[in-house]
């Protein structure tokens, strides 16, 4: 085993050295690092959105986000992210983006030495449980993952501690940090619940343990969460954030609810393609469980306890979930692999036959390749944002106008700098170009759009004439596999 994870830490420093760091700034981390941005200019006084092209788009109706993630909230036009990471995200930015691998392995690492230390897992297998977890993904760009698992897992260790020697300040400390941690993600909500509900069990069960008196310690300690109740409700009009307004605005069927079940534990294809569920991206865990429920009867207290903090936030998770997302759908159970490190050292360390060592190996392995999979994807697909970008980036260039919202986001950091549109529809495009053509001070507007080439120059001309109107000439037409870019310099 010692080889296996010797190569593969020496293999994903090789990735990191080769990931184009600028290039991940797409999607998700985009709308966080403009948050973050956002916030250090503000100086810490609002936590509205910086919009370099907000002088020809006052309402934002071409803002590389739309409504779902970014929205105006008492008066402020703010993103779904929380306030708390946009602190982290800024001082990020401030650093220098090629510190988010030191940062992201600098909370990981942490949390599986506090896993090795406090749950004595040796740490061999902490780091072939990384490897073969979706956690090994989190690690490539700007996102709150790994101080996120960081703080759940300091917390659900001083949850086995109080479990271990009923000390109530470690009850406190556990649902302290894990408190803390809602405040970067509403499921820490779900974990503070999940590992409450089984710690309260076996109060129950060991009469001996002062029930009231960690009653008490419970809601004193859960402090945090108070004031990010408040908070939310003071600053976005609802207790649970603007996050939560965003991803329960829409109302979801039972069979939905059923579908994303499906999605998120195992495989599930659709129009976005297929979708790996819990179960398939870490397959060792659904034996793991198997493993528990065939010797129930000989497990110690913390197997218990783990058994019952995985069952209850993989259920809460299930049923609460706002959407699958999307490709890697087991990352909203990214908590429950907490308590099932736990789990799969038992399992590992009792493999005895033939076939259990079969299995046992086969799971980790597809585990492994499935996280090289992806982490190998992570590097191709910025090496082509890289690619477009070379082409659509000019320091020359005061505007640049995409038709296509991908090709959009694919602009990376560069939102941070000019002024980018997104156009949606003809009308906010005509707006747009008025007031562009009224500033004189643009001399040079780049204009995306995705086509095939014949169908592009049908369109060219009408596209050309646009811009004659406000005394634009066509200087050149460069492309990208299907992403064109037509510059435009005045007269």
């Amino acid at each position: 085993m010692k080889g296996l994870v010797v190569a593969l830490v020496i293999f994903h420093v090789i990735l990191q050295i080769l990931i184009d760091r600028e290039a991940t700034f797409i999607a998700d981390p985009l709308l966080k690092a403009i948050q973050g941005f956002s916030l250090y200019s503000n100086q810490f006084r609002s936590e509205e959105i910086l919009y370099i092209g907000k002088w020809a788009d006052s309402n934002f109706s071409s803002f590389v986000f739309d409504s779902g993630f970014s929205f105006m909230v008492n008066g402020k036009y703010i993103g779904v992210f929380p306030l708390i990471f946009s602190l982290y995200s800024g001082l990020i930015l401030k650093i220098g983006i090629q510190s988010i691998p030191f940062f992201a392995f600098l909370f990981i690492v942490w949390a599986f030495y506090i896993i090795h230390k406090k749950l004595e897992i040796p740490i061999l297998f902490c780091f072939l449980y990384f490897f073969s977890s979706i956690l090994n993904n989190s690690v490539f760009d700007l996102n709150e993952n790994p101080i996120y698992f960081f703080l759940n897992v300091a917390g659900f260790s001083f949850f086995i501690i109080y479990l271990k020697y009923s000390k109530s300040i470690n009850l406190g400390l556990g649902i302290l940090l894990i408190s803390i941690a809602v405040w970067f993600r509403l499921e820490s909500l779900l974990f503070l619940i999940s590992c409450s509900l089984a710690s309260f069990y076996f109060l129950i069960k060991d009469k001996e343990k002062d029930f009231i008196k960690a009653i008490i310690v419970s809601i004193i300690f859960a402090f945090p969460v108070y004031l990010f109740l408040f908070w939310n409700y003071w600053d976005y009009g609802h207790v649970l954030g603007p996050r939560f307004t965003y991803n329960f605005a829409t109302h979801t069927t039972i069979l939905e609810r059923i579908v994303r079940i499906i999605s998120m534990s195992l495989i599930y294809k659709d129009q976005t393609g297929i979708k790996l569920g819990l179960f398939i991206c870490s397959p060792f865990l659904l034996l793991s469980l198997i493993y528990f429920l065939r010797n129930f009867k000989s497990q110690n207290n913390i197997a218990v306890f783990s058994f019952l903090v995985f069952l209850t936030q993989f259920v809460l998770v299930s049923l609460t979930a706002p959407n699958d997302g999307v490709t890697l759908t087991a990352r909203y159970h990214l908590l429950s692999i907490i308590p099932g490190i736990v789990l799969s050292y038992n399992a590992f360390i009792s493999t005895k036959t033939k076939l259990e060592l079969f299995l046992t190996k086969a799971s980790y392995g597809i585990a492994i390749l499935l996280g090289l999979f992806f982490s190998i994807g992570w590097v191709l697909f910025a090496k082509e944002i890289k690619k477009f970008q070379k082409i659509a980036i000019q320091e020359e260039t005061n505007v640049y106008i995409a038709k296509s919202e991908i090709l959009c986001a694919s602009f990376g950091l560069e939102h941070l700098k000019k002024s980018i549109y997104c156009v949606k529809n003809e009308e906010a495009e005509k707006s747009i170009l008025d007031k562009i053509f009224a500033n004189q001070e643009m001399k040079l507007v780049k204009y995306i759009l995705e086509y095939k080439e014949k169908d592009l120059n049908k369109i060219k001309p009408q596209i050309e004439q646009k811009f004659q109107n406000g005394n634009f000439q066509l200087k050149n037409t460069e492309n990208y596999k299907s992403a064109y870019v037509l510059t435009f310099l005045r007269d």
